[in-house]
């Protein structure tokens, strides 16, 4: 499940509902468990995470790796920090966010950019600044 879900991250709601639906039958079938048994309770057992969740923690740790500078170059360049943006002594300046690249479709907001910045940003500022 976990191999290239950064990228899959991109996959429309749909095609990630049909891959939580593998999941499920996988773990009903790993467990030999009836339909009314509780697929929370089936993931907790099987030490299992959600889709979405996978998809989450991959994303995050891509792009803790290009923040660490791991990576590319050319990628790092296609995030800015909110501090960067500009030279004014603001709330915002003081901070470790990132600049959300604006998007005007669904589509775009699904792109790695979009959602590497605004799930990065929505984690405490604690857990952003461990090494």
């Amino acid at each position: 499940m976990s191999y290239c879900a950064a990228i899959r991250g991109n996959a429309g709601v749909g095609e990630i509902s049909r891959i939580e639906t593998a999941q499920i039958k996988a773990a009903r079938i790993v467990l030999r468990c009836p339909r009314d048994i509780s697929i929370v309770e089936q993931h907790r057992v099987l030490a299992w995470s959600p889709v979405k969740d996978i998809i989450a923690i991959s994303v995050l740790h891509f792009f803790y790796n290009l923040q660490a500078q791991k990576r590319p170059k050319y990628l790092q360049g296609r995030f800015q920090q909110v501090k960067e943006r500009h030279l004014h002594s603001t709330r915002a300046a003081n901070t470790d966010d990132y600049v959300l690249p604006g998007t005007r479709l669904v589509p775009g907001e699904r792109m790695f950019s979009h959602r590497a910045v605004k799930l990065w940003d929505s984690l405490p500022r604690t857990i952003r600044s461990l090494p």
